[in-house]
């Protein structure tokens, strides 16, 4: 995998102005300088004295709890957590502090902040004298409160999972680095709605999907209760939107996840989280993780038995200006049939533009809606189990494996290895030259550009072209099919193994229909009365056609109807019906031999790249001095061209 150092953040892009301070005006709030390395400490009830003295000065309404740290590690630990994560994307080190009056920024936890309706608080305080002495004793400090949203059982990380400390944790951190809200006043004022949201932007107020965050237990006699959960479905480190921001006011971390990583997907409390990398392994359960990654062959990974969505798409931060393959590719998913098994949300995800600056969510998907009491209903349609993985924009991740169930799976403009499994999935392999592996099941591939190798596995499988039909010339040998974009301008030569029927715009073609081993097909458009016309066995028909030959050996069969034929690579071969004298042999263009009908002179064939003529007489032409030619001309017709 590959880092793309070209899609650096500006302040100019209109997503990063909400989440930059004073970007407006050309200034940001950057307290640091790249390269830093910032200390943190906790309070402790050592420093009720301290914590009063920030409390008396920016007049904080809460109640001192400097026990927190002590009674519960798992805060502690959701703070390292966080800031290791925000040292993994950006310029910035941040190390515990032996001595709190030394650190540059300090944690405390406590009760009723603001009434008990605020979750946390940050303060920025380069210049703050704590204690009085003005010995550069200064530091900020950031509080959370302990609120059900923090504390008791469902407040910690189910199997997987990630909680609501965590989240707010990064967004007051967020604030302490100089990231702003991308709302002015209320959250209601933010401009661009459909990113208003904790699922784009941990500095949002908005949590579209905390009414599906609940808790169903059986109280036994055929009734339930629902409570409300914090302890899934939030991110673990920062969104593509959050990520971007922060990498334009400090640089980039590139040493991140430099060899080959596996991401892996998890079912809901089946496996640990592991956010750590070192063993080239990634996992959440019902957890959001942004993929920063610096280098080696990557893989987005489902192993379970749900469906999986996996899309290998990266965040583009551009509301407004999209790659036009990727708009084509995702304008086919939503005329699939996979497409329309998703829940409303999810589609718009995947229709609407406005969407993709935020980022492509590879996740878990289930039609259950048996929990989400206070939430919308699924009527059987599709939604994620509230987790996943979005791709930050500039890295690439190459390849993506789905389970045993029904997936989708979306790639991307690199060269991906695209892996189905079981179930009856659904790809779309999008740009560069493409392996996709369908395995067991009725698979469907959608083909994309660059010249992809498709194997269908078992089941009856489909290739679909988003091409006229006429534009493709077909070869056969066994089980496999390969279908060349003769036009030159898109799909390049792909190659089908075990896959039962191909769709093209204006024909649909099934495998027992298509000619012998080692010959031609072609469909195309008659000019003259603009039916289908098919032309098996490599035959010219009545107008001009182009065949191209693949890497191996070719046999052609010429009718001289101002037909052009190139064999590719190999040693290729092509008969004529008639006597080898009844033609004659000139010198085309470049390395091209003409074959003209001596009777007729409007009727010849172009060949080149071709190695062997043969005729009716028995008579086989292998070199220039067969065909009666003389002079080095001659001889260059019979060299071998590469189209790869």
């Amino acid at each position: 995998m590959s880092l793309n150092t070209s899609t650096k953040a500006t302040s100019s892009d209109e997503l990063l102005q909400l989440n930059l301070k004073n970007t407006a005006s050309g200034a940001t709030n950057k307290y640091f300088t790249p390269g830093q390395t910032i200390s943190y400490s906790f309070f402790t009830q050592a420093d009720t004295s301290i914590f009063n003295n920030y409390r008396n000065d920016f007049g904080i309404n809460a109640t001192f709890d400097g026990d927190i740290w002590g009674s519960n590690a798992n805060w502690g630990a959701d703070v390292n957590s966080a800031l290791t994560m925000a040292a993994e994307i950006i310029n910035l080190n941040f190390s515990a502090s032996a001595s709190f009056s030394g650190s540059d920024i300090r944690w405390t936890a406590v009760n009723d902040l603001s009434g008990s309706s605020t979750t946390g608080i940050s303060f920025v305080v380069p210049s703050y004298d704590m204690d009085g002495k003005n010995d550069g004793d200064d530091a900020g400090i950031v509080l959370f409160n302990k609120s059900p949203f923090h504390t008791g059982t469902v407040a910690e990380s189910e199997l997987g999972g990630s909680n609501e400390r965590t989240i707010t944790i990064l967004h007051e951190f967020g604030h302490f680095l100089g990231l702003a809200h991308p709302h002015a006043s209320v959250p209601a004022d933010a401009p661009f709605i459909e990113l208003n949201d904790n699922k784009y932007d941990l500095m949002s107020y908005k949590y579209s999907d905390d009414s599906r965050k609940v808790i169903k237990t059986d109280t036994g006699g055929g009734g339930f209760s629902i409570n409300s959960a914090f302890n899934f479905g939030n991110f673990v480190n920062y969104t593509p939107i959050n990520l971007a921001s922060l990498q334009y006011l400090y640089g980039a971390n590139t040493s991140t996840h430099v060899g080959g990583t596996s991401y892996m997907l998890t079912d809901a409390k089946t496996t640990a989280r592991d956010l750590d990398g070192s063993d080239g392994t990634i996992s959440i359960g019902r957890a959001y993780y942004t993929v920063w990654d610096n280098g080696g062959t990557d893989e987005i990974r489902y192993a379970g038995a749900n469906r999986a969505l996996l899309n290998l798409n990266t965040a583009t931060l551009d509301r407004n200006n999209n790659d036009v393959d990727l708009v084509e590719t995702l304008g086919r998913v939503s005329t699939s049939d996979y497409y329309a098994t998703l829940f409303g949300d999810y589609r718009s995800e995947i229709t609407d533009a406005k969407y993709y600056a935020g980022g492509f969510f590879s996740q878990i998907l289930t039609n259950d809606d048996s929990v989400s009491i206070n939430g919308p209903s699924f009527g059987g349609k599709y939604a994620n189990t509230l987790g996943g993985y979005v791709i930050a924009k500039g890295v690439v991740v190459e390849n993506a494996t789905g389970g045993s169930g029904n997936d989708l799976i979306i790639g991307n403009h690199a060269n991906n290895i695209l892996t189905g499994n079981g179930g009856n999935d659904t790809f779309f392999d999008e740009n560069g030259h493409d392996t996709v592996n369908g395995g067991a099941g009725n698979d469907v591939f959608y083909i994309g550009k660059g010249n992809d190798t498709v194997e269908g596995g078992t089941g009856t499988d489909k290739a679909d072209f988003n091409s006229a039909v006429g534009n493709y010339q077909i070869y056969v040998a066994g089980t496999t099919v390969i279908i060349q974009d003769i036009t030159g301008i898109k799909y390049g030569s792909n190659t089908f193994t075990n896959v039962e029927s191909f769709t093209f715009t204006g024909g649909n073609l099934a495998l027992a229909s298509l000619p012998v081993n080692g010959e031609f097909e072609r469909l195309y458009a008659d000019n003259l009365n603009n039916e289908m016309v098919n032309d098996a066995g490599g035959l010219g028909g009545n107008i001009n056609d182009t065949f191209w030959g693949t890497t191996g050996v070719d046999n052609f069969f010429g009718e001289l109807l101002n037909d052009f034929y190139t064999g590719n690579t190999g040693t290729d071969g092509i008969t004529f019906k008639g006597n080898k004298a009844d033609f004659s042999f000139t010198k085309g263009d470049g390395t091209q031999l003409v074959v003209t009908n001596i009777a007729d002179a409007t009727k010849f064939d172009i060949l080149h790249s071709v190695e062997q003529l043969t005729f009716d007489d028995g008579l086989t032409a292998v070199t220039a001095a067969d065909l009666g030619l003389t002079g080095a001309e001659f001889t260059t017709w019979q060299t071998d061209y590469d189209f790869g």
